[in-house]
């Protein structure tokens, strides 16, 4: 998959906040962290709940279920009970406009 999908304008993302998109038939959550802009799977590899009821503070992304801790940056577990990484995906910024591309690779994506 090639194609990009919007996530909406840059500066309507508040850091700390995600949001969901489709990403095909995935639904994917999209974070601003202070130094750019980051996807990841909106599943919790843990319990399987969605990722965007949760929150992320400085890099981690915090799913409140069972409080599982990844690195928003790169989809690695900071802290259990997950043990699987989250999915990672492509995010580029274009005129303005945050667009999700397709999932990064497992050589990209640490533990996978």
């Amino acid at each position: 998959m090639n194609e990009f999908v919007s996530a909406g304008k840059a500066e309507d993302f508040e850091v700390g906040k995600m949001k969901v998109v489709k990403v095909g038939d995935r639904e994917v959550a999209v974070t601003k962290v202070d130094d750019g802009f980051y996807a990841f799977s909106n599943e919790c590899t843990h319990s399987f709940h969605p990722m965007h009821f949760g929150y992320v503070k400085g890099k981690e992304a915090v799913c409140i279920y069972h409080w599982a801790v990844f690195d928003a940056t790169t989809g690695a577990v900071l802290q259990g009970p997950a043990y699987d990484p989250l999915q990672t995906y492509d995010v580029r910024v274009e005129d303005g406009e945050v667009l999700v591309g397709a999932a990064k690779s497992a050589e990209t994506t640490p533990g996978a």
